[in-house]
């Protein structure tokens, strides 16, 4: 074993000379490796110099090696938005410069209608490029594609939004929304043969769970969503080996800071002018001064609980006071609060809980997420859940409510809840009861605070 020189490199060789009766032989074969493979030259002669005029001819191509280019991730540049197309079953989306080929993986594409109905209504229409680019300014994302398996074993989906964050912060806030919830954690995905941060979490379904990966991409101020999984382990891995570069192009577009949808702010002006605060209990009477509302417990026979027994979910310990700087720094951190609950001994509960949203700017756009949520939260325990959205006088004003309506072991429960919003802060008032009309009244009891 020895080192040979071949276009000016060192490679590793085995060398071979025979010397009987005055006749040499030399024989040479040396070994290379060029990314898998392993190539062998065999090089034959009568003695050693004619083995190294041999190798002397060997010569480096004149041509520089092709190198596919990667695909990115993260670009700060703008780029031209687009939305993606499906055409003869295959789906491509040319910001994001993908693709998906249904026809020959046999996924399902679902229409508009259909991902509205899975995810949430909103009044993008894909044909018209500037209402999606609305939806997005309001702080709500945009779903562009959704496709599963005959058996629905396995789903992919893009979400695309519009984030003045950087793609670890987003990645970030968006790890910590999906721990209030589900099994979550931070995962190394391999996407495009690269491998991206990315989030994993599972949900857990009465018969059964799904298990869904997150990818992360960025175009200028877009980031886009890549969900991908299924109810078998290696679902997620599957569904992203789906997605293929469509031609490692991407379009900058200097004009598009000057578009009508610069600022993700354009939704709904959101009104700075307020102290924050939490409600108070005093003699049965719950008044909170910020959303400008009032609860006497005595209006419906009603007995409200103590700060400690209403949000024991967040402190076990009983040590929290529950004072606002413990509310603030509990609400920046994505949880809720449970400003004030009421119960009555036919188990019938109204509560205002309190919640800092910092995405979506829009109160509509956050019931039409809320409605999504309510009804997720039914299909994963295995209830079937009636959901709707109307509009009722409420506080002197026509405000959009929600009613649901569910059996839950032979026994009705009906939810209905409106929402107040001041500043980034979200009053969600619900009221549970074995009938419409009692939650309706429930909800009705709360009045305006007296100037």
């Amino acid at each position: 074993m020895s080192t040979g020189i071949l276009l000016d490199k060192e490679v590793q060789s085995i060398d071979i000379r025979l010397n009987g009766e005055r006749i040499e032989y030399a024989e040479s074969i040396l070994y290379m490796k060029v990314d898998d493979y392993f190539i062998e030259i065999k090089v034959e002669g009568k003695d050693s110099k004619d083995i190294q005029e041999v190798l002397s001819m060997f010569v480096a191509p004149d041509y520089e090696e092709h190198v596919e280019p990667k695909y990115i991730f993260d670009l700060d540049a703008n780029v031209k938005f687009t939305v993606g197309e499906i055409e003869n079953g295959i789906y491509t989306n040319k910001m994001l410069n993908l693709k998906v080929d249904g026809k020959a993986n046999n996924l399902r594409f679902r229409n508009d209608e259909e991902i509205k109905k899975k995810f949430g209504y909103n009044d993008s229409d894909r044909a018209d490029i500037e209402s999606v680019k609305e939806v997005l300014n309001k702080g709500d994302y945009f779903v562009d594609m959704h496709a599963t398996t005959p058996d629905n074993k396995l789903a992919i989906s893009i979400f695309v939004y519009k984030s003045e964050y950087d793609l670890n912060t987003f990645l970030e806030k968006e790890l910590n929304k999906l721990k209030k919830d589900f099994d979550s954690k931070k995962k190394t995905i391999e996407l495009f043969g690269e491998e991206v941060p990315g989030i994993e979490f599972k949900k857990v379904y009465y018969d059964g769970t799904a298990t869904i990966e997150l990818a992360f991409i960025k175009r200028g101020k877009y980031i886009t969503i890549i969900s991908s999984g299924g109810e078998y382990s290696s679902a997620p891995k599957d569904g992203f080996k789906l997605f293929e570069v469509l031609d490692n192009k991407v379009e900058i577009d200097s004009d598009e800071t000057t578009d009508s949808s610069e600022s993700i702010n354009e939704g709904e002006e959101v009104d700075n002018n307020f102290e924050f605060s939490i409600g108070e209990i005093n003699n049965g009477i719950y008044t909170n001064k910020m959303f400008g509302i009032r609860f006497d417990e005595k209006s419906l026979g009603m007995k409200i609980k103590s700060r400690e027994e209403a949000n024991i979910k967040y402190d076990n310990t009983g040590e929290k006071k529950w004072d606002i700087d413990e509310v603030s720094q509990l609400l920046e951190n994505g949880d809720k609060f449970m400003d004030m609950r009421a119960d009555i001994e036919n188990k019938s509960i109204l509560s205002v809980i309190i919640k800092k949203e910092d995405t979506l700017k829009d109160l509509d756009s956050y019931i039409n997420r809320q409605m999504v949520g309510l009804k997720d939260i039914y299909n994963m325990k295995g209830e079937y859940v009636e959901i709707k959205k109307g509009k009722d006088e409420f506080l002197g004003e026509t405000r959009t409510y929600i009613s649901l309506h569910a059996n839950i072991y032979g026994q009705d429960l009906y939810e209905r809840a409106v929402y107040l919003k001041v500043g980034n802060y979200i009053a969600e008032i619900s009221a549970f009861a074995g009938d419409e009309l009692s939650a309706k009244q429930m909800i009705d009891a709360i009045s305006k605070i007296e100037e």
